[in-house]
């Protein structure tokens, strides 16, 4: 009884957030992602961010691949109203690599505890994907959305774009305690701490019971804060190294020799 309570928790969480967090905007249409289209991956039924919240000199992915929708390379940016943060948190969350990703870490959460009491085959497969998409989405609704909301911070990442290695290193990093409010501020990021407080105390009602606890709680709690920061650093330097990659690239000389002269043809 209690394998089919924690597999019912998991499903209602990733997909629970949503219909509560429209409820704290102002009345917009409503979102209905069917799914179909939620799983083939059909961008035309996500929301998408208006173009003035879009970046204007930059990719929305890192390396075109992974989603970086909340980073701005503007240096005096609008704020951002709570629908266009909803917005943020929902195109991230339906993002096709956001759903794929859990997928690929399960192996790797399998082998670091091969005796984990989620059990063998598919079942496991399916309990452990719930549970690792369930922690993505639970920390991008209380870190991106609902606490930036009530708290009127912005949980966008702005980029420095120049100065030195080490400033720009710092400042990826400090990202993680500190935030810009929606009136161009700076302050600390109680979105963050409150955001993963809560996100993971709220995995306690879904994991199993070997890794619950406030042990548990507080390591998870720590480890967000790791990844947070290096996710910062990366969205920073990410477009540096993807120009750097395409600048060696067309440096290569062509595999083919060019002939030096081009027989006209005609004999003498």
């Amino acid at each position: 009884m209690k394998i089919v309570r924690r597999d019912l928790v998991t499903v209602v969480l990733v997909f629970l957030f949503g219909p509560l967090a429209i409820a704290q905007a102002r009345p917009q249409p409503v979102l209905r992602i069917s799914e179909g289209a939620l799983f083939a991956g059909a961008e035309a039924s996500l929301p998408t961010v208006p173009e003035k919240t879009k970046k204007k000199d930059g990719s929305e992915r890192i390396f075109g691949i992974f989603p970086a929708f909340n980073v701005s390379n503007q240096l005096n940016p609008e704020p951002l109203s709570k629908r266009h943060k909803f917005m943020l948190f929902a195109r991230s969350t339906y993002d096709p690599v956001t759903l794929i990703t859990p997928a690929i870490k399960v192996p790797l959460l399998k082998g670091a505890e091969p005796t984990s009491d989620l059990g063998t085959g598919f079942e496991a497969f399916a309990k452990r994907y719930g549970i690792l998409l369930a922690d993505g989405t639970s920390s991008r609704f209380f870190r991106g959305f609902f606490f930036p909301t009530i708290l009127h911070e912005d949980p966008r990442y702005f980029r420095r774009g120049q100065g030195s290695l080490g400033s720009r290193l710092g400042y990826g990093v400090s990202r993680a305690f500190i935030t810009r409010t929606d009136s161009g501020n700076n302050r600390f990021n109680w979105s963050r701490l409150l955001g993963s407080a809560v996100s993971a105390g709220v995995s306690n009602t879904y994991y199993p019971d070997s890794q619950r606890g406030a042990s548990a709680t507080l390591f998870s709690f720590g480890l967000s804060y790791v990844s947070e920061a290096g996710a910062s650093v990366l969205k920073e330097f990410a477009p540096d190294i993807a120009t750097k990659l395409r600048s060696k690239n067309r440096k290569k000389p062509s595999s083919c020799p060019i002939p030096t002269e081009m027989n006209s043809g005609v004999r003498e």
